[in-house]
């Protein structure tokens, strides 16, 4: 009976679910990724490309990475009045105007990074700083409308002059009692006002309103008698169409204005539309209209008239978080951003690669607590069967993407089903089923017959239960590698040879690996790679029997354990590993190696699996990559992708006969179709997030180095050795968690910093000067902006460094200068008065000497003659007998003498001069005084 089940399980087709037009998968921001609150009451993205969320308890900022909150702060003039934010407007100027629940209407100040309230006191014109602003709109001219909760008002941003719009009855008299939804202006220029009394235009060339009224549009009117339609939405299409989404269904007025239509739609969920009441709408650049209902979100093709229901799926994570609908905005790079009441943001975005998903929930339906998924097979009816650990064989109805349970123990044997880790079909047809202590199963669809093969002493037993892989070669036979007793070769359900590390049986053939088999494949020649898990690769020749070995310490494989092996398309062998990826070159007999530098996200290969455009695709431990063997680059995919958030299993991968690929892991199964990926071209804009100096957020003031918020500023002014860093995010929300960013600072770096996701850039020390920051980005599919954002930062000199330091350094080296020459000319003065002195005192000595000279040469000419007087003289002495006569000779002799030594002493005195008399130095007696 179990038997018959599996087989029906295999072939049977289930009912078909209710069709959409196509399939939309959600992804969800809660308040767990930062939101203030899980009620969106509103979104907006404004010009600067930053989203931003009105909730029941402030307002968000959010940037595709972190959000910013903006809540009323008691004391603080600059901040919202109120919490609960019912509306949002960007106007032509940029403005981003603030709508709340009793805090009336602000207005943002991006320079200040804080709201400018109005009306700022008192009570203008009826409109008091608690009111109720619904909806907010600019008109062509400028100004601001507002649907105040009870009537509209007008705010001109250039005066801030508030006026309040009488809503009167065409025939006059008091004006209208009643509560606003919204405020749109058209295509046309028309003013339209959404109230529970209906709807009412504005007239300008009058300046009153117009009121759609029974009456005056027929059965199709918005009005039935005494019970009014409230006008909640408005939106217009790309032909003129007003669309009207009121409390009883979705109604369109023609762009005449002079007619309104209820819509009837030809889907089943279009009972939705025609009769309740209507939250959000949005139309997209197809023009499909995006509606949103207490009951779900609905799609219309206004062409056609069909429309498509989304709701909440139970165990689909990529289903809406909750049906209740409060807000839509498609913006310009195809995201489609859904509020919803207490589920947070939904977002649908055409530029991400979102992978289908079966995980545990699908399988705890089915009675499993186990959702390791280990094995794929396709059956022949096209469904998919699912081998788990733990949970048994599972079979996927691809038209009901349902999941069924299958049992494939006989009835005999009771118990809990087996579980699987390995899964082949045959070109026979024939189901292999591997299982872990179980042995192999071989099930035929056709006649549900069931063989089983275990472990066993005899030839046609098999040397181990635990089946880790099953290849079918080119001859037929079924190769199945066990866990530690080697490959078991069978045909016709009979054990034909055994490659064991161990043999001892006839049909035994020695293994040069480990028996821990894990992958087995063969080549283009029919030689049999066999994988081990911690012993390499042996390849064996069929026709010798010889084997080859290939190992990390012989080869450059880069690892012994070998998950995974499989041929492609081209003939060539990839190997998975637990070091990386690698593809055998036949030529060099070699291994080509791929690891996390050459842009693998994770280097433990669990399975390899070829598309139909020939790129290589591998499930590792943190996600799936997919290499473009042409150009030899890879595409991560991860959690954001709507991969299971968990690992990849062993061996857990196939491609489908239509080109689809499943990969299995420990939290169930993801599937996809690579033709069906996009490659994201939105090029993203970079914006300046913040200014850290000294390891501090700077906020913008007077005597801050921003005078404007980070975002906006034109420039940085930093003090002389302020160390600062400078954060900056690219505004794509198609996984920004992948956007990768460069950067340089013109006068310091010569070239462009790659980063990586690393979005902040960091400098310590730089000379005074001005720099221009600029920083670029890619998004999360390598586009890079073509453009950069730049900011210029100016570095303060310190004040030795100032101009009037500079100043004052001319002028003391001036002064120096100055003093200097004044010295050296007091110097050269002194030099010149002491030559002078030199020269005057040469010329005096000169003098002396000449004196001298001619006094010693008078000298000389009074000495021969003194010599030739006292000669005579004392001869006369000698001879005279006179005493009187003596006399007078004594007293000649003696004068004559005197005046000779006189001569004698000036030839002395002329001898010393010339220094012709030394002083003769000669021993004598000491002579003491009595």
């Amino acid at each position: 009976m179990r038997n018959n089940i599996l087989v029906i399980c295999l072939l049977q087709l289930a009912v078909a679910a209710s069709a959409q037009p196509h399939h939309i998968k959600f992804t969800s921001l809660t308040s767990r990724d930062g939101l203030l609150s899980n009620a969106i009451n509103t979104i907006l993205k404004d010009r600067y490309g930053l989203m931003w969320f009105a909730t029941d308890d402030g307002l968000n900022k959010f940037d595709g990475t972190n959000f910013t909150v903006y809540r009323h702060k008691p004391g603080d003039p600059f901040s919202l009045r109120a919490n609960e934010i019912l509306s949002l407007h960007e106007d032509r100027a940029g403005n981003l105007w603030v709508g709340t629940s009793g805090g009336a209407i602000s207005r943002y100040d991006r320079e200040k990074d804080r709201f400018i309230s109005y009306p700022d006191s008192g009570n203008r014109e009826g409109l008091t700083p608690s009111g109720v602003i619904r909806s907010i709109c600019s008109d062509y001219q400028g100004k601001i409308w507002m649907a105040q909760f009870e009537s509209p008002y007008v705010l001109d941003p250039v005066t801030d002059s508030l006026t309040r719009m009488r809503i009167l009855p065409d025939v006059g008299g008091v004006p209208f009692n009643m509560t606003l939804f919204c405020v749109f202006e058209d295509s046309r220029r028309r003013m339209w006002i959404g109230s529970d009394k209906g709807l009412f235009l504005y007239r300008r060339s009058t300046g009153t309103f117009r009121q759609f009224r029974f009456d005056s549009l027929g059965r199709h009117d918005l009005l039935t008698p005494n019970l009014p339609v409230q006008a909640r939405m408005l939106a217009e299409d790309s032909v003129g169409n007003v669309w009207i989404g009121t409390d009883r269904g979705l109604c369109m007025m023609r762009p005449d204005g002079d007619g309104i239509v209820r819509y009837s739609g030809m889907s089943d969920g279009d009972t939705v539309l025609n009769s309740h009441g209507i939250n959000a709408m949005a139309i997209d650049k197809d023009g499909m209209l995006w509606v949103g209902t207490m009951l779900g979100l609905f799609v219309v093709d206004p062409k056609t008239g069909r429309s498509a229901v989304y709701k909440p799926e139970y165990g689909n994570i990529n289903s809406l978080t909750n049906e209740w609908i409060k807000s839509i905005y498609i913006d310009k790079e195809g995201i489609y951003w859904i509020g919803t009441f207490r589920g947070g943001i939904n977002k649908y975005d055409k530029n991400l690669n979102l992978f289908n998903a079966k995980l545990s929930e699908a399988f705890h339906e089915n009675g499993s607590n186990n959702c390791i998924v280990t094995s794929f097979a396709e059956g022949r009816d096209g469904n998919v069967l699912v081998g788990t650990d733990g949970g048994g064989l599972y079979v996927l109805d691809r038209k009901t993407e349902q999941l069924r349970r299958a049992d494939i123990l006989p009835e005999r044997e009771a118990g809990p089903s087996p579980a699987v880790l390995s899964l082949k079909t045959s070109r026979k047809g024939e189901l292999y089923i591997g299982t872990f202590e179980k042995g192999l199963f071989i099930v035929d669809p056709l006649t549900g017959k069931m063989r089983h093969l275990s472990r066993g002493p005899g030839l046609n037993d098999l040397n181990g239960n635990d089946i880790f892989c099953i290849k079918e070669d080119s001859k037929g036979q079924v190769l199945v590698g066990t866990n530690g007793a080697g490959v078991d070769v069978i045909r016709d359900d009979k054990v034909i040879m055994k490659y064991t590390p161990k043999p001892e049986g006839a049909n035994e053939v020695k293994l040069p690996v480990n028996g821990f088999i894990r992958a087995i494949e063969e080549d283009k020649d029919g030689k049999v790679w066999i994988g081990s898990h911690g012993a390499g690769i042996a390849v064996c020749d069929p026709r010798t029997g010889q084997f080859t070995v290939y190992r990390q310490d012989n080869s450059n494989l880069p690892n012994d354990k070998v998950e995974v092996l499989m041929l492609d398309s081209r003939g060539q062998m990839w190997i998975g590993t637990y070091g990386g990826l690698c593809m055998f070159d036949r030529q060099h007999n070699s291994f080509i190696n791929f690891s996390e530098k050459d842009g693998l996200q994770n280097t433990t290969i669990y399975q390899v699996v070829e598309d139909a455009e020939g790129r290589i695709w591998v499930s590792t431990n943190t996600g799936i990559s997919s290499l473009d063997v042409r150009t030899g680059t890879f595409r991560n995919y991860n959690h954001s992708n709507g991969l299971q958030n968990s690992n990849f299993a062993h061996g857990a991968g196939m491609r489908l006969s239509d080109g689809e690929l499943f990969f299995g892991g420990l939290e169930g199964f993801n599937y996809f179709n690579p033709a069906d990926l996009t490659t994201n071209r939105n090029v993203p804009t970079v914006i300046l997030t913040d200014l850290k100096v000294s390891n501090k957020s700077v906020v913008p003031g007077d005597g801050s180095p921003i005078k404007e918020q980070i975002s906006v500023a034109r420039e940085i002014r930093l003090a002389y050795k302020q160390n600062f860093a400078l954060s900056f995010v690219a505004l794509n929300y198609t996984i920004p968690k992948q956007n990768h960013y460069a950067y340089k600072l013109e006068g310091f770096d010569k070239d462009w910093i790659y980063t990586g996701s690393l979005n902040t850039a960091y400098y310590t020390n730089l000379d005074p000067g001005t720099y221009i920051f600029r920083v670029k980005a890619s998004n999360n599919d390598g586009v890079w902006s073509s453009t950069d954002t730049a900011i210029s930062i100016y570095v303060k000199p310190p004040f030795w460094r100032t101009l009037y330091a500079y100043l004052f350094y001319v002028l003391a080296a001036g002064g120096v200068l100055l003093y200097s020459r004044q010295r050296g000319v007091r110097r050269l003065r002194k030099k010149f008065e002491l030559e002078q002195e030199r020269q005057e005192s040469r010329r005096v000595r000169e003098l002396d000497r000449l004196k001298l000279k001619f006094l010693t040469n008078l000298s000389h000419e009074f000495r021969t003659p003194i010599s030739l007087i006292m000669g005579p003289v004392d001869q006369l002495l000698s001879e005279s007998g006179s005493e009187r006569s003596k006399d007078k000779l004594q007293m000649v002799r003696r004068n004559a003498r005197r005046l000779l030594n006189l001569v004698n002493q000036l030839l002395d005195f002329r001898k010393m001069e010339e220094q012709e008399l030394r002083l003769q130095l000669s021993g004598g007696g000491t002579w003491w005084p009595l």
